[in-house]
């Protein structure tokens, strides 16, 4: 029940910064950069997902910073934590699985399922991982 506690506070945490809008700015050559806000709230759809990832690929490329990616991640990673243990009692299903794996699981089920929501790739995830500790 500890450990269960401490995760708990651990993800209200580490979410808070996510909560948190930037304020609109001008950057460097005077564009208005457009504020951008993650939250726990609400589904992330898969064509997001995929065009978050292309976005920064790309920027990746040309050495600038991939914000949204970065924040889809970070939200998979809560979303993946908190729904391993609130599904398994005594078993961790991602002992075996980093969040980049993780996240490429999710691209590909997004690639063939554009209309689904992440969170359905997560549940997709889960059952495979099921399957496979059979």
């Amino acid at each position: 029940m500890r450990r269960f506690r401490v995760i708990h506070v651990l993800g209200i945490v580490l979410s808070l910064p996510l909560l948190v809008s930037s304020p609109v700015r001008a950057n460097d050559t005077g564009q208005t950069i457009e504020r951008k806000t993650y939250s726990t709230l609400g589904l992330r759809s898969c064509s997001k997902w995929l065009q978050d990832e292309r976005s920064a690929k790309n920027l990746a490329q040309n050495g600038l910073n991939a914000l949204n990616f970065i924040g889809d991640q970070s939200w998979l990673a809560g979303f993946i934590s908190g729904f391993n243990v609130a599904i398994t009692d005594r078993q961790d299903l991602l002992s075996a699985m980093d969040l980049q794996t993780a996240s490429d699981w999710v691209s590909v089920y997004c690639s063939k399922n554009k209309s689904a929501n992440v969170p359905d790739a997560v549940v997709a995830l889960f059952v495979e991982i099921a399957k496979n500790n059979k």
